[in-house]
């Protein structure tokens, strides 16, 4: 099982809430991690297609990013699809490809070292403890998505309150807090799911966060 229960219908739900919040008609939405292509359905397959101008997705797999590529190919001669870049290269680094004109940041962050993959890229491979983890991983994400987030860009992030022991949820919304002025929480329903990589169950509590750029 994967450690969110994210699916493209959640996806879909939660990226139209969060544009509710941007007080434009057609968005830049920047994506990190691929979620195994859902972000390509939940946008393509959806209205959101008529609301976005143009959407980035930053991930270590290059299999994955390539998948979204395929797929991101309209249903008819007559379907208008937004622009879709992709980005080899991890979210710490992503400051050295990434435009600085986004509205919307949205995505499932890694769970620390709950899950892994082929390559050198992956953060679990290079950030050893879970302390050096949040600060070499995720505060520098954070801050290089409150660079490239225009004024009254929103930046959300959908994950655990609990894994592992670790208040993982809490431990990464006060790191975005630094940059960010948090708005809401919405709270997905909780269930119990085994991991792919380990025997560990985890209370499945996951929560979108919601901040903003002032």
């Amino acid at each position: 099982m994967l450690p969110s229960i994210f699916s493209p219908n959640t996806y879909y739900t939660l990226l139209d809430e969060v544009y509710k919040m941007v007080n434009k008609d057609k968005v830049n939405v920047l994506i990190f991690t691929a979620s195994w292509c859902y972000p390509v359905v939940a946008i393509d397959k959806s209205p959101l297609k008529n609301k976005i101008n143009k959407y980035h997705i930053i991930d270590v797999q290059e299999n994955v990013l390539k998948n979204c590529v395929e797929l991101h190919k309209p249903d008819s001669v007559f379907d208008e699809l937004p622009e879709l870049k992709t980005f080899c290269i991890p979210s710490e680094k992503m400051d050295k490809v990434i435009d600085n004109d986004y509205d919307i940041v949205f995505f499932c962050p890694p769970y620390f070292d709950l899950e892994s993959y082929d390559g050198d890229l992956q953060n679990i491979n290079l950030y050893l403890t879970y302390e050096e983890w949040l600060d070499k991983y995720w505060r520098k994400t954070v801050e290089n998505s409150f660079n490239s987030l225009n004024k009254g860009g929103i930046y959300s992030f959908v994950i655990s309150r609990q894994i592992d022991g670790k208040e993982i949820g809490q431990d990464l919304l006060e790191i975005a807090k630094e940059k960010f002025e948090f708005i809401r929480e919405i709270k997905i329903l909780p269930r119990t799911v085994e991991t792919r990589s380990s025997n560990q169950y985890i209370e499945r509590y996951e929560s979108c966060f919601i901040l903003k750029k002032v």
